[in-house]
């Protein structure tokens, strides 16, 4: 035997306690860490705590998986505020601050606000909404005067 393997003894606990595993409580076994075939590497089984006198076969059951879920809102915010650059700004900008505030009730934050500003910004640098804008203004001021 080898100096370092008096000094640390290979166990069941001490392979338990590895860096990608949770520290174990005092009169609760550590979580093990179970492959998983759905992904490329392994899942720990943080719910083995809660459900420590489950058959290993039956903890799989107990695991809680976030399922993907794609910024759909946010992207399309984001895809319709940059082609209200180029095109239709009129009608492309509102669809582009609705989908943004759609991502930002979402949670989607960065691609909500991505396409708000960039919306905004399409709305502004567009000569047809301050034609809409000033002719508004126009018809207030001839009719209400």
């Amino acid at each position: 035997m080898t100096q370092d393997s008096l000094e640390h003894p290979t166990s069941q606990a001490a392979s338990l306690s590895g860096p990608g595993n949770l520290p174990a409580q005092p009169g609760k076994s550590a979580p093990q860490r179970l492959p998983d075939a759905a992904f490329a590497g392994e899942i720990t089984d943080r719910d083995v705590i809660d459900h420590e006198g489950a058959p290993i076969e039956d903890r799989g059951a107990f695991r809680r998986y976030m399922p993907f879920k794609p910024p759909v809102a946010g992207a399309l915010s984001v895809i319709f505020a940059i082609a209200a650059f180029y095109r239709t700004t009129i009608l492309l900008a509102p669809l582009a601050l609705i989908a943004g505030i759609v991502a930002l009730c979402r949670r989607q934050y960065n691609w909500g606000l991505i396409g708000i500003i960039a919306a905004v910004a399409a709305l502004l640098t567009d000569i047809t909404f301050w034609s809409l804008v000033g002719a508004a203004w126009m018809v207030r001021w001839l009719v209400w005067s």
